[in-house]
Protein backbone atom coordinates (compact mmCIF):
# COMPACT_ATOMS: atom_id res chain seq x y z
CA UNK A 1 0.00 0.00 0.00
CA UNK A 2 1.10 3.88 -0.82
CA UNK A 3 0.58 6.68 1.52
CA UNK A 4 1.88 10.23 1.67
CA UNK A 5 3.91 11.96 4.09
CA UNK A 6 4.15 15.64 5.32
CA UNK A 7 6.93 16.33 2.78
CA UNK A 8 4.66 15.50 0.27
CA UNK A 9 1.46 17.06 1.15
CA UNK A 10 1.45 19.47 -2.06
CA UNK A 11 3.57 16.84 -4.52
CA UNK A 12 0.46 15.71 -7.62
CA UNK A 13 1.37 11.64 -7.05
CA UNK A 14 0.37 9.63 -10.07
CA UNK A 15 -2.48 6.73 -9.93
CA UNK A 16 0.16 4.29 -9.16
CA UNK A 17 1.09 6.22 -5.99
CA UNK A 18 4.86 5.88 -6.84
CA UNK A 19 5.84 8.82 -5.19
CA UNK A 20 5.02 8.12 -2.04
CA UNK A 21 6.02 5.71 0.65
CA UNK A 22 5.54 2.00 0.09
CA UNK A 23 4.04 0.57 3.73
CA UNK A 24 2.99 -2.74 4.50
CA UNK A 25 -0.32 -3.24 7.30
CA UNK A 26 -1.51 0.16 8.45
CA UNK A 27 -1.66 3.24 5.97
CA UNK A 28 -3.17 6.68 6.70
CA UNK A 29 -6.20 7.57 5.48
CA UNK A 30 -7.27 9.79 2.69
CA UNK A 31 -6.57 13.30 3.22
CA UNK A 32 -3.97 12.16 6.47
CA UNK A 33 0.03 12.41 5.99
CA UNK A 34 2.27 10.44 7.95
CA UNK A 35 4.34 12.84 10.16
CA UNK A 36 7.91 12.84 11.24
CA UNK A 37 6.92 11.00 14.15
CA UNK A 38 5.31 8.37 12.49
CA UNK A 39 1.65 9.05 12.82
CA UNK A 40 -0.90 10.00 10.76
CA UNK A 41 -2.61 13.65 10.89
CA UNK A 42 -3.97 16.26 8.23
CA UNK A 43 -2.23 18.58 6.75
CA UNK A 44 -2.94 21.39 9.60
CA UNK A 45 -0.45 19.37 11.80
CA UNK A 46 2.23 18.48 9.48
CA UNK A 47 5.79 19.59 10.40
CA UNK A 48 7.93 21.82 8.38
CA UNK A 49 11.61 21.30 7.35
CA UNK A 50 13.88 24.12 6.99
CA UNK A 51 17.37 22.74 6.37
CA UNK A 52 18.05 20.18 9.58
CA UNK A 53 15.99 22.23 11.63
CA UNK A 54 11.74 20.97 11.76
CA UNK A 55 9.30 22.71 12.97
CA UNK A 56 6.26 22.15 14.21
CA UNK A 57 2.92 23.22 13.20
CA UNK A 58 1.95 26.75 13.66
CA UNK A 59 5.58 27.58 14.76
CA UNK A 60 7.45 30.56 13.89
CA UNK A 61 10.62 31.55 13.40
CA UNK A 62 13.21 34.59 11.91
CA UNK A 63 15.16 33.86 8.74
CA UNK A 64 17.31 36.62 7.83
CA UNK A 65 14.82 39.65 7.11
CA UNK A 66 11.90 37.04 6.96
CA UNK A 67 9.18 36.01 9.60
CA UNK A 68 8.39 32.20 8.67
CA UNK A 69 5.31 30.03 10.11
CA UNK A 70 4.76 26.71 9.27
CA UNK A 71 1.34 25.96 7.66
CA UNK A 72 -0.01 22.80 6.28
CA UNK A 73 3.74 21.56 6.62
CA UNK A 74 4.92 24.39 4.25
CA UNK A 75 7.16 27.57 5.41
CA UNK A 76 5.09 30.59 4.54
CA UNK A 77 7.80 33.58 5.04
CA UNK A 78 7.42 37.31 4.86
CA UNK A 79 9.64 40.44 5.43
CA UNK A 80 7.90 42.08 8.52
CA UNK A 81 8.66 45.43 8.93
CA UNK A 82 6.51 47.78 11.57
CA UNK A 83 4.75 50.47 10.00
CA UNK A 84 6.91 53.69 9.46
CA UNK A 85 5.90 57.41 9.77
CA UNK A 86 9.22 59.78 9.15
CA UNK A 87 9.04 63.05 11.24
CA UNK A 88 9.13 66.61 9.06
CA UNK A 89 12.85 66.94 7.62
CA UNK A 90 13.35 62.97 8.11
CA UNK A 91 13.45 61.00 4.99
CA UNK A 92 12.74 57.18 5.03
CA UNK A 93 15.68 54.93 3.48
CA UNK A 94 16.94 51.50 3.10
CA UNK A 95 20.55 51.06 4.81
CA UNK A 96 22.93 48.72 3.29
CA UNK A 97 22.33 45.50 5.46
CA UNK A 98 19.72 46.19 7.50
CA UNK A 99 15.60 44.27 6.66
CA UNK A 100 13.54 47.43 7.16
CA UNK A 101 14.14 51.40 6.25
CA UNK A 102 14.55 53.85 8.87
CA UNK A 103 14.21 57.41 9.33
CA UNK A 104 17.46 59.65 8.76
CA UNK A 105 17.68 63.35 8.67
CA UNK A 106 17.01 64.87 5.40
CA UNK A 107 20.72 66.59 4.10
CA UNK A 108 19.96 69.83 2.98
CA UNK A 109 22.43 70.56 0.46
CA UNK A 110 24.65 74.21 0.87
CA UNK A 111 25.15 76.18 -2.27
CA UNK A 112 28.33 76.27 -2.95
CA UNK A 113 30.23 79.37 -2.91
CA UNK A 114 31.30 80.17 -6.51
CA UNK A 115 35.06 79.62 -6.84
CA UNK A 116 37.23 81.15 -9.36
CA UNK A 117 40.42 79.76 -10.93
CA UNK A 118 43.41 82.18 -11.03
CA UNK A 119 46.77 81.28 -12.23
CA UNK A 120 49.80 83.27 -11.34
CA UNK A 121 53.10 83.53 -13.52
CA UNK A 122 56.26 84.63 -11.90
CA UNK A 123 60.01 84.26 -13.67
CA UNK A 124 62.33 83.25 -10.35
CA UNK A 125 65.76 83.78 -11.57
CA UNK A 126 67.28 82.82 -8.29
CA UNK A 127 67.92 79.14 -7.22
CA UNK A 128 65.17 76.20 -7.61
CA UNK A 129 61.81 76.53 -6.77
CA UNK A 130 60.49 73.75 -4.95
CA UNK A 131 56.42 72.96 -4.19
CA UNK A 132 55.56 70.10 -1.99
CA UNK A 133 58.69 68.23 -2.46
CA UNK A 134 58.41 68.47 -6.19
CA UNK A 135 61.33 70.76 -7.86
CA UNK A 136 59.52 73.38 -10.41
CA UNK A 137 61.80 74.33 -13.15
Amino acid sequence: ACERSCRQVYEELAWNCSGGTARDGCTCLPGRYRNGSGHCVVAAHCECEEGDQVYLAGAEWRKGCEVCRCVNGRALCETSCLPLACREGEVKMQEPGSCCPVCRKELVAEPHPHCRHFTERRNITKGPCFLAGVEVG
